[in-house]
């Protein structure tokens, strides 16, 4: 509820560093976090970008180093900290966020970008192939730049760049995912959770058909409950919120006098 680690700090793994009820939302902390630097830059303006490196940078660079230790870019480094929260700030899986700020940069304040043409397309292709191959033979597929993101990074890279030239056309089928996609990673897992205990209560035997049905049913169950979960808590109910809170914070629009 609070965004930060959760439990007992002492022996806490990171990057995760305790887990909560649901097992996800340790990543939510890291989103949260990131989400009030990055929105605490914005209140320098043109200078956003310098403050927001000086900030990680003492963060990730500097504190490590003042208590002796080397700055890593595994989130799998434990500096040490008795406090949980800067075990959290200080680790090495913030640096995503970091190099995600920075190609925001290059396509926001630089000239730079990627022409629209079959052969961009192409190169599209094929910077998928290393993203493939990585979770296919599970090679540095963890979290983290120099894991995950030795894939990842440079496809989000020349993905963004090449919308400078042309808008990216997503199929509406895929867009609708992508907007259902934050109810779909908090809801999947409690889905999963209630699915395994069913089918091992019903004897289903656990053999390599069942276990392509299993994940088909979950899937699908996991797509209709983020649908619904999208619908109605991340709009209806949001929207709500912010009308009372509008109301309560500024008062009741009043709407403008007819001549």
């Amino acid at each position: 509820m609070t965004f930060q680690p959760n439990g007992n700090f002492v022996g806490a793994a990171p990057p995760a560093l305790g887990y909560p009820v649901l097992g996800v939302g340790w990543t939510l902390n890291y989103e949260m976090y990131f989400y009030a630097v990055f929105g605490a830059s914005l209140l320098f303006v043109r200078a956003r970008y310098l403050v927001l490196t000086a900030w990680f940078m003492a963060t990730l660079v500097a504190l490590p180093l003042a208590t002796g230790k080397i700055p890593s870019l595994e989130p799998t480094t434990n500096y040490g900290f008795a406090s949980a929260y800067l075990g959290l700030v200080t680790n090495p899986i913030i640096w995503l966020f970091f190099v995600g700020s920075l190609i925001g940069l290059l396509y926001s304040a630089t000239p730079l970008s990627i022409p629209a043409s079959p052969w961009s397309k192409i190169a599209t292709l094929i910077l998928v192939i290393p993203i493939g191959l990585q979770w296919t033979f599970n090679f540095r597929a963890q979290n983290g730049v120099t894991n995950a993101g030795l894939s990842l990074i440079p496809f989000f890279a020349w993905v963004v760049l090449s919308t400078k030239a042309a808008p990216l056309r997503v199929p509406r089928s895929l867009a609708y995912l992508g907007d259902i996609s934050y109810s779909l990673y908090l809801i999947h897992s409690l889905v999963i959770a209630c699915f395994l205990p069913t089918v091992m209560a019903l004897g289903v035997p656990i053999v390599p058909f069942t276990r392509c049905v299993g994940m088909g049913v979950c899937i699908a169950v996991s797509l209709a409950v983020a649908a619904v979960s999208h619908h109605w808590i991340e709009i209806k109910v949001s929207a709500a919120v912010r009308a009372l809170l509008r109301s309560t914070l500024l008062g009741p629009t009043r709407s403008a006098p007819v001549d």
